[in-house]
């Protein structure tokens, strides 16, 4: 069975190349193709007040279970047993910016974040200050300060952020969305029957429905929903740019084998990218970048490359300790790794926040 989201983190040969690689500190390799000679794993070429170099950095260590990771100009942001973090992107001290208490909870799934806030679903135990019930949409500054609810709702599976608005999944009722300024969602795409997986783009918002083994698309005001593809088995993740729509999914003879595959937005015949056990995916609209585990039953895996429009996949880092979520920007690719402890250990903490340049 497929796992979506931050579950779905396994990947198995998926045939790629590892470029030339130098080792990182916790025995794995990585490969900063047109690294400069002599050149040693660094922080992020370019950015204000960090190094000009190449490699792999570890931004933050001795995290509790990090999972979902999203990054703007201003920072690296996460959500951990904790509760929601932040660090520099050229690494330095990380900091809480919404702790996880008795009270309130920033819950498991997706986060997104733009110029000014940080999106998330959040839930009150006991009243909490700011909150606007249990599993409400909620947004947090960037730079700390008090959670808002910006739509009191029944947030099933993160948020994903888009021209203004905030989606996601309701489960039992389908995809709702909301202004940032916040008001009461609307249903843009109704369905107790969705699945896991939401992407939004200029071209639509798209999802699976697992129960009819169909990858659909509906315009974002909403409106009567369009099949892209169908005998999609067991769909889990998705994402998606202006042109193109990308998702794993079971493969038809092996249940314990994904397809990486895409489409275009508006439809045509799907192509395969790689085959494994495919875990989060991202995007910069040139490649796709996914996280993966060695086998079923290994918690050590890569971050893996391929392009957009085929090709052969490429091994970015390799011997990382259950690497979960990622996110690419202009220059670099940052993604999650958790340790060894149950879920709801929230003292053990092992897990990195990692940062690769170039991507």
């Amino acid at each position: 069975m497929l796992v979506a989201g931050v579950l779905g983190a396994f990947l198995l040969g998926c045939g790629g190349d590892v470029l030339r690689s130098v080792s990182t500190s916790d025995g794995g390799t990585i490969a900063p193709p047109g690294a400069p000679p002599g050149s040693p794993p660094g922080t992020e070429a370019g950015a204000p007040g960090c190094p000009a170099t190449t490699g792999l950095v570890t931004i933050a260590s001795g995290q509790a279970m990090p999972t979902s990771i999203a990054v703007n100009a201003a920072g690296i942001y996460w959500l951990s047993n904790v509760g929601l973090m932040k660090a520099p992107l050229c690494g330095g001290a990380a900091t809480v910016l919404v702790p996880s208490t008795p009270a309130f909870l920033p819950l498991t799934g997706q986060i997104a974040v733009d110029s000014m806030d940080l999106y998330f679903g959040g839930g009150c135990m006991s009243g909490a200050a700011g909150c606007g019930g249990w599993e409400s949409a909620m947004k947090v500054s960037i730079d700390g300060g008090a959670p808002v609810a910006i739509a009191p709702t029944g947030i099933t599976f993160g948020v994903r952020l888009y021209a203004g608005a905030l989606y996601w999944l309701h489960a039992g009722v389908g995809v709702e969305t909301v202004g940032l300024s916040g008001g009461a969602p609307s249903t843009v795409v109704a369905g107790p029957a969705l699945g896991n997986g939401l992407a939004v783009s200029a071209a639509g918002i798209f999802w699976a429905d697992p129960g009819n083994g169909t990858l659909m698309r509906t315009p974002l005001a909403g409106g009567p929903p369009t099949v892209l593809v169908t005998g999609v088995s067991t769909p889990g993740w998705i994402i998606a740019d202006d042109g193109n729509v990308v998702w794993a999914e079971e493969s038809p003879s092996d249940s314990s084998v994904h397809l990486l595959r895409t489409v275009p937005a508006t439809g045509g015949t799907p192509l395969t990218l790689a085959e494994g056990i495919i875990g989060n995916l991202a995007t910069d609209g040139v490649n796709v970048y996914w996280t993966d585990h060695d086998s079923p039953a290994s918690t050590v895996g890569s971050v893996m490359r391929v392009p957009l429009g085929g090709g052969t996949p490429t091994t970015l880092a390799s011997g990382q300790s259950q690497p979960w979520d990622l996110a690419v920007d202009g220059t670099s690719v940052y993604w999650t790794t958790g340790d060894d402890c149950p879920y709801d250990a929230g003292t053990c903490a092992s897990g990195t926040v990692m940062k690769l340049t170039p991507k």
